[in-house]
């Protein structure tokens, strides 16, 4: 049996969120609502909430030995989140990122020297050994990692894992790469916007009719409109689940994660897809990528039942 359920090759970093930030330059002072330090990037914020879900999840990758690699060692423990493969490094910089926030929308200026400090070489078959499933996340911010997916990916098939791969967004707007991956992808969590840009298709049935002729199961993320899954035969869809926002920071990583413990676990699409909603409207009832996020223990048995 493997040491974990999940791992994920992380891009660990923090995240300062600024409230109702609208800053202006030429020297000009603006007072925001409120600020919060939390633990970010993709892969952790997906990996707290797959331990919240009761899956045994590690994460590997690189941080500072200072006060935000501190920070976010003892934020992973908290929710449950083995780090052993974490590498510690004197004198790295910590990533970080710094969202401002004004109403449902947000935008983000990322730091990230420390997601791309893991070397390729650390993703051996040793370490695939332990887990039973391999997720990748932010795709397009792991470049020391990015030419190395595909084939990681595939030796991580061949060791008997299941792979997911949600890309995010590409800063460069290029989305190169991503087919290579796809060959070895038993499950795609693209949001809408990500997958048409990745197929260059116009409209979401076309995109999905062409990644379901060599992914075996997609999930598209649609917000308000709540999330489709096909898998080239049927399609699925359920929708969004009503919640009070605050933000949306890790919505996408946290329905991921819900989507994947019922893969996993072996529910149906339908009831995977509606546990990975809940998670993801949870998400979003506070400040911040944990904070909202659901445990398995406290999840209403309306999004348990077939």
């Amino acid at each position: 049996m493997p040491e974990f359920d999940v791992l994920t090759l992380a891009d660990l970093n923090v995240d300062l969120i600024l409230s109702d930030a609208a800053p202006e330059f030429g020297q000009k002072e603006k007072i925001i609502s409120g600020y919060l330090l939390e633990v970010g990037g993709s892969c952790p914020i997906f990996a707290c909430q797959a331990a919240k879900l009761e899956l045994r999840t590690a994460v590997a990758g690189a941080i500072g030995s200072n006060l935000f690699g501190d920070f976010i060692m003892a934020r992973l423990r908290e929710c449950g989140v083995n780090v052993s493969e974490v590498e510690v490094v004197d004198g790295l910089r910590t990533a970080a990122s710094f969202a401002l926030c004004r109403g449902n929308d947000r935008a983000i200026l990322t730091d990230i020297s420390g997601i791309t400090a893991m070397s390729p070489q650390r993703v051996t078959d040793q370490l695939l050994r332990k887990a039973g499933h391999l997720h990748v996340g932010s795709y397009f911010l792991l470049t020391n990692l990015q030419p190395h997916l595909p084939e990681i990916a595939r030796r991580a098939k061949r060791l008997g894992l299941t792979v997911s791969l949600d890309t995010n967004w590409d800063p460069a707007e290029q989305w190169q790469g991503v087919r290579e991956v796809l060959e070895f992808t038993d499950l795609f969590l693209p949001n809408e916007n990500e997958i048409l840009a990745i197929t260059g298709r116009r409209d979401l049935e076309a995109a999905l009719a062409e990644v379901a002729r060599f992914v075996p199961l997609v999930v598209v993320k649609r917000g308000s409109q709540g999330a489709i899954a096909c898998n080239g035969k049927r399609t699925w869809t359920v929708p969004a689940y009503q919640a009070d926002y605050i933000d949306g920071v890790g919505a996408g990583d946290s329905f991921d994660a819900g989507f994947i413990k019922g893969y996993l676990s072996g529910f149906s699409v339908e009831r995977s897809l509606r546990l990975a909603s809940y998670c993801g409207a949870q998400n979003t009832t506070a400040t911040g990528g944990l904070k909202g996020q659901p445990y398995w223990r406290d999840l209403p048995q309306e999004f348990l039942a077939e």
